[in-house]
């Protein structure tokens, strides 16, 4: 079976600065609030993704002139059933006409900054990484559990 190839991923910067009340930032990346779920879409080429035959997982790191290994905190979100409230999580929300929709989670006491994004893809013994761009955390005084 054909390996998993990432042909776009649209992380929908524009719909997110109302959801997540960035409208002011200007800023054409995104840019997320803490505590709030955010969605990204990804396209494959060549076949559609496959649920048990695929695995997916999210990494996420924080990004800038300042991180040393010691005070990056790597995160790995596999691909699960549920969202988990609280924690970095991540869900297939839809799979359909070769659009493949995750929502992803994380903690509201998430550090506040900049970070890189990137997927895993496997298939059998065949594994694969695509970086699927950078995002911005935000402070969320409306979030219960941000201090």
């Amino acid at each position: 079976m054909a390996d998993l190839v990432l042909e776009s991923c649209d992380l929908d910067c524009e719909t997110k600065k109302c959801v997540h009340r960035t409208v002011g930032t200007g800023c054409h990346a995104l840019v997320i609030r803490n505590g709030q779920i955010f969605n990204i879409t990804l396209r494959f080429s060549h076949r559609e993704y496959q649920e048990g035959v695929d695995k997916l997982a999210l990494n996420v790191h924080t990004a800038g002139p300042c991180v040393t290994e010691e005070s990056d905190p790597k995160t790995h979100i596999p691909v699960s059933d549920a969202l988990k409230e609280a924690a970095w999580s991540s869900i297939v929300s839809s799979n359909k006409e070769g659009a493949l929709s995750m929502s992803v989670s994380f903690p509201p006491d998430a550090r506040i900054g900049s970070y890189n994004l990137s997927l895993e893809a496997s298939t059998g013994n065949q594994a694969n990484s695509f970086q699927l761009g950078e995002f911005a955390l935000l402070f969320n005084h409306w979030c219960p559990g941000e201090e």
